[in-house]
């Protein structure tokens, strides 16, 4: 007791001490500058009364102003005395001053001012809470302002001072610009949609923001189309038009949702005409049938909520004249958006590929009862599609105009489209082919004989400059002459209309130039056995009739060298010309594209060698035998041995001069036909 009553006289008198405290406090007394010491003192009085214990916190605060441990510690314990209290309690202005103190030596320490603010946040005091915030910015330094600033933020949107809150995130979009979707989210709660178009706007713009949320800068850019078309009336310092269209330019894979929200800004601020014109402008520009799908859905929908709203005015406010020609008007442009949309889908898959053929000829067919429109396709689609670059057969093109001419009765401008098309540089010579045979069926339909002749005679004649057939860089004018499909066609109508010279000279032509196929060989054969050509019919057919399997290479053997052919080239041919029923790759072997020239070629003389054999009476059996023109001596004789059934008897004489004749000779004769054929042999 001593000892306290020393302590209380140097100290203060109004200190009461328990015998238990002697120890800390004479350890205080040793060491009265040590936290460590205060602290197990303090630790030891937390069950004492809260009086005592602030009492204690005070006295080693007025030793050791600067401890941020001591203060920390003291402040927590204070707001925890008053946290079950009403907030009206003077015991609160007690705890503040306390804090107050505390910033005279800790206005550094964030954590301080964080722990004060949320107190004072509780209290519910907005405004020295607003100041106390402002305060804790002036004295931390920048790098901890990303610490106050969260918990400031909370506190302006509890509130509705909207005003208050812009200012707030205003200055705190200076220190974290990466953060203002957070406060447009804001500006769209509290109704300023405004100036949140314009920060969105602004984000959207700038190449280096990088979305919080994960956002992509086409979201970002659909957020603000669908608030600048859905608000026309709240927000005004934008040009929502020129925005929109800026969109069109840079998401090209967005078109449709773009152009919907420049129609629905229009909608919104009642400018229905300028909504139409939108619609219109976007349907005929697009490229997408996705993006069609969905402006022509926005657009017709637009048209029958114009009707619904008409409809239920005019039941309301009773019916008038001119409520009825309205309402007509209305119905008649729906009616037609629906009948337009075959042709403006058309429209889309022509801008897709201007040069696919087939849409033309849909295109044309939309137009069905229109001459006049017809016509303008036509002459758009010849214009505009280019054979290199088509899809399709652009042939077609002509010929199908040039029939529409026909068919209406008007032959010359017939004649004019297709000699037009004669002159187009195709990239295929079937395509010009196509054209001057389509130029001959003309002809013939209307009984113009001598003049499909002439046509023909004019597509096979020799060019001022030969070509390969398959030399592209070559126009296809300078290939023409030896199309397989020309040359066919011309054959017929010689046999049909020309004399026997003109048209054997037509075949004799197609065999000089090496591009006859086995048919074209078969009809030469029979045409020259029709005129009692026998013996040159008869070459055609020791050629064709008795081909075994797989014997093309066989066929080319047998026929006479001065009318041999290139079976590569031939074959090569066959496979590239199309679209011709005298030698294409569908007449060999429909299906089978892929197999070889030479299979081809084998397959197609069965076929033709079964045919024939169905269609001629039955005859005895015979047996005419082929050798190659390289056959040795020995097999020569070997063949000579065979029995043949249509041996002609001969007379003694010619007996006795074959028994004159060694056992394995024979008598080899020059004929015109290949040596290689002894079909009349005597056997020995």
């Amino acid at each position: 007791m001593v000892v306290m009553a020393r302590l209380s006289r140097q100290e203060r008198p109004d200190l009461v001490f328990d015998e238990e405290d002697l120890p800390y406090e004479e350890e205080i007394m040793r060491n009265q500058f040590s936290v460590k010491c205060w602290l197990r003192y303090i630790e030891f009085k937390q069950g004492a009364p809260k009086p005592r214990l602030n009492q204690l916190y005070e006295r080693a605060l007025k030793l050791l102003p600067c401890s941020y441990k001591l203060w920390y510690r003291y402040l927590k314990a204070r707001r925890a005395q008053v946290k079950h209290r009403c907030v009206t309690d003077p015991a609160y202005e007690d705890v503040n001053n306390c804090h107050e103190r505390a910033f005279v030596f800790m206005h550094k320490m964030p954590r301080l001012w964080l722990d004060y603010c949320q107190f004072l946040v509780d209290q519910g005091r907005i405004t020295h809470t607003r100041r106390t915030f402002d305060r804790a910015l002036r004295a931390l330094p920048i790098t901890q302002h990303s610490r106050i600033w969260p918990l400031y933020l909370r506190f302006l949107r509890s509130h509705p001072l909207p005003e208050t809150a812009v200012r707030g995130y205003r200055r705190f979009l200076k220190l974290s610009p990466e953060s203002a979707e957070e406060y447009i989210e804001y500006l769209k709660s509290s109704d300023r949609l405004d100036e949140a178009a314009q920060r969105l706007a602004t984000v959207v713009n700038d190449e280096r923001f990088v979305s919080k949320a994960g956002k992509s800068n086409y979201q970002l850019w659909h957020e603000l189309c669908d608030l600048i078309s859905q608000n026309p009336d709240k927000v005004q310092s934008l040009n929502v038009d020129a925005i929109i269209r800026g969109g069109l330019t840079g998401f090209t894979d967005q078109l449709g949702k773009l152009w919907c929200s420049l129609a629905d800004y229009y909608i919104r601020s009642g400018h229905f005409e300028k909504a139409r014109d939108v619609y219109e402008e976007a349907i005929r520009t697009v490229m997408t049938v996705r993006d069609f799908t969905q402006v022509f859905d926005s657009y017709a929908q637009f048209e029958e909520s114009m009707i619904a709203a008409k409809m239920e005015t005019t039941s309301e406010l009773g019916r008038e004249e001119e409520d009825d020609v309205d309402l007509e008007l209305r119905l008649a442009r729906f009616e037609q958006l629906i009948s337009r949309r075959p042709l403006l889908l058309n429209s889309v898959l022509l801008r897709q590929n201007p040069h696919h053929v087939h849409e033309w000829h849909k295109r044309v067919a939309l137009h069905q009862g229109r001459p006049r429109e017809i016509i303008n396709t036509y002459t758009e689609a010849v214009q505009t599609v280019d054979p290199f670059k088509a899809t399709g057969k652009p042939h077609t093109l002509w010929v199908a105009f040039a029939k529409f001419y026909e068919d209406n009765g008007q032959l010359d401008d017939a004649r004019i489209i297709l000699e037009k098309a004669t002159k187009v540089s195709f990239k295929q010579v079937d395509d010009l082919a196509s054209v001057w045979c389509e130029c001959g069926e003309l002809e013939l339909r209307h009984e113009n004989y001598d003049q499909a002749l002439r046509l023909l005679r004019k597509a096979t004649a020799l060019p001022a400059r030969r070509a390969e057939y398959f030399d592209g860089s070559e126009p296809v004018q300078n290939r023409v002459y030896k199309s397989l499909k020309v040359w066919s066609m011309l054959a017929d109508l010689e046999e049909s209309l020309g004399t026997f010279q003109s048209t054997k000279a037509v075949y004799d032509r197609i065999l000089d130039l090496r591009i006859a196929t086995p048919q074209i060989v078969i009809n030469y054969a029979m045409f020259l056995e029709e005129h009692k050509y026998f013996e040159e019919s008869f070459k055609v057919r020791r050629a064709h009739q008795e081909i075994p399997d797989s014997s093309v290479p066989t066929l080319i053997q047998c026929w006479p060298l001065s009318y041999n052919t290139q079976v590569n080239f031939m074959a090569s041919q066959m496979l590239k010309v199309s679209g011709s029923a005298t030698g294409t790759v569908s007449d060999l072997a429909p299906g089978q594209s892929g197999m070889d020239d030479m299979k081809l070629l084998e397959q197609r003389a069965e076929q033709l060698a079964a045919e024939a054999e169905h269609d001629q009476p039955p005859r005895a059996q015979s047996k005419i035998l082929f050798v190659r023109s390289d056959a040795s001596r020995e097999e020569l004789a070997e063949l000579a041995q065979q029995a043949n059934p249509e041996e002609i008897e001969l007379g003694e004489d010619e007996d006795e001069d074959e028994m004159d004749l060694e056992p394995n000779e024979v008598r080899l004769e020059q004929q015109s036909v290949p040596a290689a054929v002894f079909g009349s042999l005597k056997e020995d």
